[in-house]
């Protein structure tokens, strides 16, 4: 399911999962993941969606993998990355319709290919959002800690330092002591099933670009979308519990950009989890209303 991806330049890859339809057909859907993500990451959801049909999922410049923008001399900004997306579906998917789903970030990167590309929302059919959010407002820290955070990333701008930092991030030692305590991502997990989790996320750290995560996080914090418009109905998936979002900033942001915005809650205790190996964990994640909507012939 695995191809290469060759776009704008830059070597990647994408996964096309057939339709697992009784029958085949049903919908064309394109699934973007969020930041620190890889088609390994999110296959357990791709195997989920494509219940509804063909799923089709392209790596991000800097991230699963794929060589950065700044290979090209470019950086990897939001319109960069909406632009890049409205190429992919050109190359990829010239004809008929699409169902858009995104987590986190990547219903973000989704909303700025629409918003540049009006002319795509005649081909969709149905918009997904994962835990998504349009705002930088969205993001539930409090001002210290944003202000560390923002400071971090803005040493993972250097390459020098953002080698260093990268380094020291597939360390599974340094990933243990980032994981002491009540970590989110440790809550639903058993003790026997952490040293997995570990390895895992040391692997994401060597296949994300720190240099691209450091520039795409400072540019969400300071992500501002007034009067951006798609004209278009959005199914939103949230959780009560998210621990990265506010959650009705999110929903209020969102709608202001989307007419209607159609809120699904998730059974999930946290932001979009770590690993969906399966489609028993990607279940979470997809509540019965949204289920439904998949169902209908795309």
């Amino acid at each position: 399911m695995v191809r290469p991806l060759e776009l704008q330049g830059l070597q990647g890859r994408m996964l096309v999962h057939p339709s697992r339809r009784a029958g085949g057909g049903g919908r064309t859907i394109v699934f973007v993941y969020g930041i620190h993500g890889s088609l390994e990451r999110f296959y357990g959801v791709i195997h989920f969606l494509a219940r509804f049909g063909t799923v089709v999922v392209p790596d991000l410049p800097g991230f699963g993998g794929m060589e950065p923008f700044y290979k090209i001399g470019r950086k990897p900004t939001l319109d960069a990355y909406g632009d890049y997306l409205a190429e992919f579906v050109a190359q990829q998917l010239p004809d008929g319709k699409l169902t858009l789903v995104g987590l986190s970030y990547g219903f973000v990167v989704l909303t700025r290919m629409l918003v540049r590309h009006p002319q795509l929302t005649k081909r969709v059919d149905l918009v997904v959002s994962a835990m998504g959010l349009a705002d930088g407002r969205d993001v539930n820290l409090k001002w210290w800690l944003r202000l560390a955070v923002k400071a971090l990333f803005w040493l993972g701008l250097v390459p020098p330092l953002a080698w260093l930092v990268q380094y020291f991030a597939t360390r599974q030692w340094m990933l243990r002591l980032m994981y002491m305590g009540n970590n989110p991502k440790m809550k639903a997990l058993k003790p026997e099933e952490r040293p997995e989790l570990i390895a895992f996320e040391a692997y994401l750290w060597q296949c994300n670009d720190m240099r691209t995560y450091s520039q795409c996080m400072l540019e969400l914090f300071a992500l501002r979308q007034e009067g951006a418009k798609v004209p278009l109905p959005v199914q939103h998936i949230a959780t009560t519990e998210d621990h990265w979002l506010n959650i009705v900033e999110a929903q209020r942001h969102i709608g202001a950009i989307y007419d209607p915005l159609v809120v699904h809650d998730s059974k999930l205790k946290h932001h979009g989890g770590t690993a969906y190996a399966d489609e028993a964990e990607a279940r979470e994640i997809i509540p019965p209303g949204v289920v439904k909507l998949l169902e209908a012939a795309g």
